[in-house]
């Protein structure tokens, strides 16, 4: 039939520890979520959006409701304006 496994003083069957996938010894955990250019774009996309958010905090007591939904709504009618023209194939 099939082999039989050894069992632990536990009773439980003892089962073989697969190899770390990430290459290193077993038991030691070696962190590999990205590959290296994905970790470095990461990384740098972190800057621009630090800034967006200090400059959104510096905004918010400088510039009233009026004026942040006029900003919204003119900036929503540029981007519905592009799809537009980018659908008749008039701009890329």
């Amino acid at each position: 039939m099939g082999r039989r496994r050894s069992r632990s003083t536990t009773g439980s069957p003892v089962r073989e520890r697969p190899a770390n996938p990430s290459g290193g010894p077993r038991g030691v955990a070696v962190p590999r979520l990205y590959p290296n250019a994905t970790g470095v774009a990461a990384s740098a996309a972190a800057v621009p959006a630090t800034a967006g958010v200090a400059a959104g905090k510096w905004l918010r007591d400088r510039v009233t409701e009026r004026q942040c939904r006029t900003a919204v709504l003119a900036l929503l009618t540029v981007i519905g304006v592009r799809l537009v023209l980018g659908g008749l194939g008039v701009a890329r």
